[in-house]
């Protein structure tokens, strides 16, 4: 099996490793499709020591960053999880730009279901995730999507 069916297979079943290659008989097609499965770096023989070393500090960086992001997307999807249709619908215009609009509707909500201080909790703690995600370089649209998915396909 080679390197790159490897990779493909790793990534059928869900393993989310960071991936060097070493070639001795690389070209760049190889490269590029290699690169474009995800792969951190793509070296051939003989390389230096400092580009192996700078693949594997790259590598664990990228694997890092991949992991608090998984940390940050299932806080918001256990959040998420705990707002009502109503909430979900306010979040949407929430994330979409649409503020005022939202917390005009979630006004309403809190008159009308009786749960109103639980109910404008849960959409502020909704709201101070997405704030987070921000303050940590996520642009909240993205970070909505992972919870949520897109609406019309339900894919996360």
């Amino acid at each position: 099996m080679s390197g790159l069916t490897f990779q493909t297979e790793l990534a059928k079943v869900g393993v989310d490793l960071p991936v060097i290659f070493i070639t001795g008989h690389g070209d760049i097609r190889m490269s590029v499709r290699a690169m474009k499965a995800g792969a951190v770096e793509f070296l051939t023989k003989p390389f230096h020591d400092q580009d192996l070393l700078d693949a594997i500090h790259a590598a664990i960086e990228r694997d890092t960053e991949r992991r608090r992001e998984a940390v940050l997307v299932g806080e918001l999807r256990e959040r998420y999880a705990t707002l009502t249709e109503r909430e979900r619908q306010i979040m949407t215009r929430v994330v979409t730009g649409r503020a005022k609009q939202a917390d005009r509707r979630r006004a309403r909500t809190e008159r009308d279901d009786g749960e109103g201080s639980s109910r404008a909790s849960h959409a502020e703690d909704a709201g101070w995730l997405l704030a987070q995600a921000r303050a940590h370089g996520r642009p909240a649209g993205r970070a909505y999507h992972s919870v949520i998915g897109d609406r019309h396909t339900g894919a996360r």
